[in-house]
């Protein structure tokens, strides 16, 4: 098995047999001890990258946390003007209703004032004429 850095397990193995072999043992170990560096810079680089990345990982639960904290107010807002909208519908409907009530007996008062005109007039009108009838009645006798 083989990682990103090109360090694998028959390397070691190699290492550790050419141990005995003198000056070819100096150039494995300084090449081991290169590996292993590489692999050091790597896991440290690694660590950072997963710091980093919880780092992140706890600002997007806390930026969660504001959403969810926002979407909730939000929803307990939309319910309370949805309420409201009820409210304010019914308050409507009652207001059109008692509008609608008061043009017709507005309706019916007319009429009825109509009416009362109409007999005021007439009533006016057989004065007139009773007064004319009167009038003529005592012209003639006064005359005869």
């Amino acid at each position: 098995m083989s990682d990103s850095a090109g360090f694998n397990i028959d390397d070691l193995i190699n290492a550790a047999a050419a141990i005995e072999g003198g000056e070819a043992q100096e150039v494995k170990v300084d090449q081991i001890m290169g590996k292993v560096r590489r692999l050091l810079q790597g896991k440290r680089a690694l660590e950072e990258e997963i710091k980093a990345i919880q780092s992140l990982g706890d600002s997007l639960r806390k930026e969660l946390e504001t959403v969810q904290i926002e979407a909730y107010q939000l929803e307990e807002n939309h319910k309370e003007k949805e309420e409201l909208c009820r409210k304010l519908q019914f308050q409507c409907d009652e207001s059109e209703r008692d509008s609608a009530r008061q043009i017709e007996q507005n309706k019916k008062r007319d009429e009825l004032l109509e009416q009362y005109r109409c007999e005021i007039q007439e009533i006016e009108l057989k004065q007139r004429k009773q007064r004319y009838l009167t009038f003529r009645k005592q012209h003639l006798n006064f005359k005869h």
